[in-house]
C-alpha cells in the first residue's frame, strides 16, 4: 500500500493555491470595482446556498459515477494518483483548492473575461496532459458554471467557494477510500 498523501504535496498545494489567491488580488486591483470582486456576500445565508450547491454537485457526481463508466474510470485513475488521504488532509486540500480557484476564476477573471470565458478556462485547466482524465474537464465545466452563476447572483465568489470546498473535501476523501479499498483487495491501483 502506498504512503498517505504526503505533507510535501500539501505544502506544494498551499504554494500553488496561495499563488492563485495572490494573483486574484493583484488582478482585481486594476479592475473597475477593484477588490470588491472578492467581497464576501451580503448575508451569511448566501453561503448556505453555496453549501446546498455543493450537495447538489455531490449528487451529480454520484449519478455520473453510477451511470457513466468513463466517469467511474476517471475516479479509479484519480484514486490511483492520489493514494490514501486522511480526512484532515482532504479537508485542507479542499480548502486550499476551493478558495484559491474561486478567488481567481470567479473573482477577477470572471469580472474581466465574463462568465463563459472564465468557466471555459477553469474547465480547460482540469485534467491537462492526461487523456485518461478527459471527463474531468467536462465535470469542471458543469461545476464551474454553477460556481459562476453563484458568483454572478451573489456578487461574490464565496458561495461558489463553499460549494467547491464541499465537493472537493467529500470527493477527495471518497477517492482516498477507493484507493485504500482497491489496495486492500489487491485490485489494480
Amino acid at each position: 500500500m502506498s504512503q498517505p498523501f504526503p505533507a510535501s504535496s500539501l505544502r506544494n498545494a498551499a504554494l500553488l493555491y496561495g499563488a492563485m489567491t495572490g494573483l486574484a488580488v493583484l488582478l482585481a486591483l486594476p479592475l473597475e470595482h477593484g477588490l470588491r470582486v472578492l467581497a464576501l456576500p451580503a448575508s451569511p445565508l448566501d453561503l448556505l446556498v453555496g453549501l446546498a450547491a455543493g450537495v447538489l454537485l455531490l449528487a451529480a457526481t454520484g449519478l455520473a459515477e453510477r451511470f457513466w463508466p468513463r466517469f467511474r474510470a476517471l475516479g479509479d485513475t484519480m484514486a490511483a494518483q492520489l493514494g490514501p488521504i486522511t480526512p484532515l488532509r482532504a479537508l485542507l486540500l479542499a480548502l486550499l483548492s476551493g478558495i484559491g480557484e474561486e478567488a481567481l476564476f470567479r473573482g477577477p477573471l470572471q469580472a474581466a473575461l465574463g462568465v463563459v470565458a472564465a468557466t471555459v478556462l477553469f474547465a480547460a485547466l482540469h485534467g491537462l496532459g492526461n487523456r485518461r482524465l478527459w471527463p474531468w474537464p467536462l465535470f469542471a465545466a458543469f461545476a464551474g458554471g454553477m460556481f459562476a452563476a453563484l458568483a454572478w447572483q451573489f456578487h461574490s465568489p464565496w458561495p461558489g467557494a463553499v460549494a467547491h470546498v464541499v465537493v472537493n473535501a467529500v470527493n477527495l476523501r471518497r477517492l482516498g477510500q477507493r484507493y485504500s479499498r482497491r489496495a486492500a483487495t489487491g485490485t489494480d491501483v
